[in-house]
């Protein structure tokens, strides 16, 4: 159906004009999202896709609460010429499609695989921080999944950051302020993603029992030239501190900007200047942290 209309003024003959319109860009991102949606589905069922780990690091601004490796877990899907397909091409149509709950269930699945030093040794593992999408926060079903996976694994629940988009917590917040409860009574971290982007950010933050604030990118990406990203950065860092939160700075893409977040008293740091998203096993064992040299190439 997309194909015709992208090509409807050749199909209708010679010297004529097609008026493309609003309604024809829907339809192709219909389409897309329809392709990406049946291509997921396939994926989870045959174990098609992967996690890579982005290491987040302590910026020595303030004193250094855990001495365990900090990473963020990140969805990949393995292509069937063997690429390694962003989330940004797929996550949408599983949005649309309602489909989080299923890939945030096979995610934790993996995740409770992924800490080497099993349950007898929870010391050396790491902290890994998960994402978890609207869906999967008012999915009923995919909240008792979580539960059991926690009760199941108690000593791996203190090594468990989940992490919410700022918008998702405003929009939901009574909900939301429960969910976080639950999640911390089990012993795990909790951390606000985005944020910056709600103009009642500030507002509602000291309401809310939370371990981190990860600082929207698009302010500490642009920090060294834009005089208000600065200015927010250093506010935000200020007023989470006196609540007893850490901030994260997210996007931190070379030396001088890590510098800088750390003068400002940032706690921690995430970006390509701290270390590239790679495969799993790249981060967690270290025997393999030099090999593969394509796939250090490979960013988020």
């Amino acid at each position: 159906m997309c194909i015709r209309d992208s090509y409807a003024a050749k199909d209708q003959g010679k010297n004529r004009v097609y008026v493309f319109k609003f309604e024809d860009i829907n339809i192709i991102r219909h389409h897309g999202h329809m392709q990406w949606a049946s291509v997921l589905r396939e994926a989870i069922a045959n174990n098609k896709l992967t996690i890579y780990l982005q290491p987040i690091k302590w910026s020595g601004a303030a004193k250094e609460k855990a001495t365990f490796e900090r990473y963020e877990a990140l969805i990949r899907l393995k292509g069937e010429d063997g690429q390694i397909i962003e989330p940004r091409k797929f996550i949408p149509a599983a949005e649309r499609y309602h489909m989080m709950p299923e890939v945030d269930r096979w995610v934790l699945e993996q995740i409770f695989d992924l800490c080497p030093g099993g349950e007898h040794d929870h010391k050396n593992n790491p902290l890994l921080t998960v994402n978890l999408s609207s869906d999967s926060l008012c999915n009923e079903a995919f909240i008792e999944f979580l539960e059991h996976k926690l009760l199941s694994h108690p000593l791996f629940a203190n090594h468990l950051c989940f992490e919410i988009r700022e918008d998702v917590v405003i929009n939901k917040l009574q909900h939301m302020e429960q969910v976080i409860l639950k999640l911390k009574q089990y012993g795990c971290k909790v951390s606000i993603d985005k944020f910056g982007a709600g103009i009642s950010s500030l507002y509602y933050l000291k309401n809310l029992d939370i371990d981190y604030v990860k600082i929207e990118g698009a302010y500490v990406r642009n920090l060294l030239s834009d005089d208000v990203n600065h200015e927010l950065v250093s506010v935000v860092t200020d007023f989470c501190h006196k609540l007893g939160i850490d901030t994260i700075a997210s996007f931190v893409e070379d030396d001088e900007t890590f510098d800088e977040v750390r003068r400002l008293g940032v706690d921690y740091a995430q970006g390509v200047a701290i270390g590239k998203p790679l495969p799993c096993n790249k981060y967690l064992n270290p025997t393999l942290a030099a090999d593969d040299a394509d796939e250090e190439s490979r960013e988020a």
